[in-house]
């Protein structure tokens, strides 16, 4: 058995068709969607204390939003209250 015939039979493999080695589309096509959905916002870590964070994640749950939608909306009206000078 050669190179070609032993990746050509690891291909139709039912291991392969299970774990989705012969659909690199999908991935690429995910890593879009995920990366649209978040589409104009940059990427920040901050330090937050713990009863912060337990706030954040609270409102978050409640409201049906992710955490990152709670702490955009704060600081918001945050900035809009209080103006850089």
């Amino acid at each position: 058995m050669n190179l070609n015939e032993r990746e050509q039979k690891r291909a139709n493999s039912p291991v392969s068709a299970m774990i989705g080695v012969n659909k690199p589309e999908k991935a690429e096509k995910e890593k879009k969607q995920k990366k649209g959905e978040k589409e104009g916002l940059i990427q920040r870590g901050y330090y937050l204390t713990p009863g912060v964070a337990a706030q954040v994640k609270i409102n978050a749950a409640m409201t049906g939003r992710r955490d990152y939608q709670v702490v955009q909306e704060a600081l918001e009206l945050y900035f809009k209250n209080n103006p850089t000078k």
